[in-house]
């Protein structure tokens, strides 16, 4: 799973022995299927894979697709400049369930006699 509540997760299943062609089955029956034993485009659930033969002698097991934790942002400080013009402001912010580097871009809106301006500071937290 790339990002908390995406659709990336997959699972490949591969089934040997048997008689005949070996036909694969998710449930629940969600993503796509290919090439033949490989599920993408999951959500994060359990699901009964499936491998049943030309008999239809059938063979499951269980696999959890898990996603990674969600971020959330818990206590966000700041400062203001002291004076105009200075660029001695802050923001603090607190993040919890980043398991890996983090990009954030915050957007500053300023408000001065010549109208309203945009800028982006991107900030990437290990």
């Amino acid at each position: 799973m790339i990002c908390y509540g995406d659709s990336t997760g997959s699972i490949t299943v591969q089934a040997s022995g048997g008689t005949g062609n070996i036909v694969y089955s998710i449930a629940p029956a969600l993503g796509t299927q290919s090439p033949l034993g490989f599920f993408a485009y999951l959500p994060s659930l359990v699901y009964t894979v499936s491998a049943t033969d030309a008999n239809n002698c059938t063979l499951t097991t269980l696999v959890d697709v898990k996603q990674n934790n969600q971020i959330l942002i818990t206590e966000v400080t700041y400062r203001e400049p002291i004076c105009y013009g200075d660029a001695n402001g802050m923001i603090n912010f607190i993040g919890v369930g980043v398991c890996h580097r983090l990009l954030i871009t915050l957007t500053i809106v300023l408000v001065n006699l010549q109208g309203i301006s945009t800028t982006s500071l991107v900030v990437i937290i290990c």
